[in-house]
Order: structure tokens, then sequence, then C-alpha cells
């Protein structure tokens, strides 16, 4: 006789500790990729002096991510759209493109997670990523 498949269970909500864990995983994995991604910044800079800042960005999110041409400029626009034009316009600044790439990259990794945990994460950018880039 076959075995019936068991009725799936639900899931209570993540307990504290769960909550928390999630969390530092967020913040260790954007912090990581903060430092990776300045660090390939500094070597374009020092490499490419000439480099205008969105010529430099658009580099940056090429090495990254790598794509066309379309891929970047997509990357680039979605980086705009979700940090430097709420709740004032202001030119797109390396600390975008870091956090959108970061974020993006880690919810590629962790697929069908719904939303950061971390509340933390602009902090983090802003304190790894210098202001003037």
């Amino acid at each position: 006789m076959p075995i019936a498949p068991a009725a799936p269970r639900s899931q209570p909500d993540a307990g504290p500790w769960t909550r928390w864990w999630a969390a530092w995983q967020e913040r260790r994995y954007v912090g990581r990729r903060c430092r990776e991604l300045l660090a390939l910044c500094r070597t374009l800079q020092q490499s490419h002096p000439e480099m205008t800042r969105i010529g430099l960005y658009r580099r940056i999110v090429e090495v990254a991510v790598g794509g066309s041409a379309e891929t970047v400029d997509r990357v680039l626009q979605q980086a705009e759209d979700n940090f430097a034009t709420w709740p004032v316009s202001r030119p797109l600044s390396l600390r975008d493109v870091v956090h959108h790439l970061a974020v993006q990259e880690y919810f590629r990794q962790h697929a069908g997670t719904q939303q950061m945990r971390a509340d933390d994460l602009k902090r983090l950018v802003d304190d790894t990523i210098p202001g003037d880039l």
C-alpha cells in the first residue's frame, strides 16, 4: 500500500534567534561586497584616472555583473531610481550603485527572500563607501 505524502507543515514566524542570524548574514554579505566593490573602484581609478564618475560606475557594474551595455544601463537606472530620486533628486553616487548591487545579488543568491531583515544596511554602505565617490 502506497504511503500518502505528509501534509505540508505551516511554518511559524521565525524566532528572534533566526531573525538575528538572518540579519547578521545580510549585513556580513553587504559589508563584504562593499569592500570588494570599493577595492575595484580604487583599482579602476588608479589605472584610469581620466574616467568620469558615470564611466567609473559603468565599469564597476560591468565587472560586477557582466552582461551587455543594456544590462549595465538597466542596473544603473535601477540604482538611480531606488536611491537617487527620493526624497529629493540628486546625482547618482557610488554608494547608490554599491547598495543596489549588493542587495540585488543577495536576493538572487537567496531566492524566495521577500525583504532584507537588516534595517541598517544604508548606514553600513555609508560607513564603508566614501561619500565623494
